[in-house]
């Protein structure tokens, strides 16, 4: 039951940071793409335009199995009991 509690608290945490961190990525980003000596990189402007989203759906991914694993765990033990 610890366990489960711990994995969804900690898919909440990855969630709450991925929607903190993804202004500060999109910052990022902007500043990348607007210097005229690193914009001219073949294909880096259109990586560095996905990666947020990447990291953005990795996090709330990662936070929504968190939080998938903690519930089914719960309601295991649940039924078990």
């Amino acid at each position: 039951m610890r366990g489960s509690i711990l994995a969804m608290v900690m898919g909440i945490i990855a969630i709450a940071i991925a929607f903190v961190i993804f202004p500060v990525v999109m910052d990022a980003v902007s500043t990348i793409t607007t210097h005229a000596d690193i914009a001219e990189y073949t294909g880096l402007a259109s990586i560095a335009k996905v990666a947020p989203l990447i990291v953005f759906v990795g996090l709330l991914a990662s936070g929504g199995f968190a939080m998938y694993k903690g519930v089914t765990t719960i309601r295991k033990k649940s039924k078990a009991a």
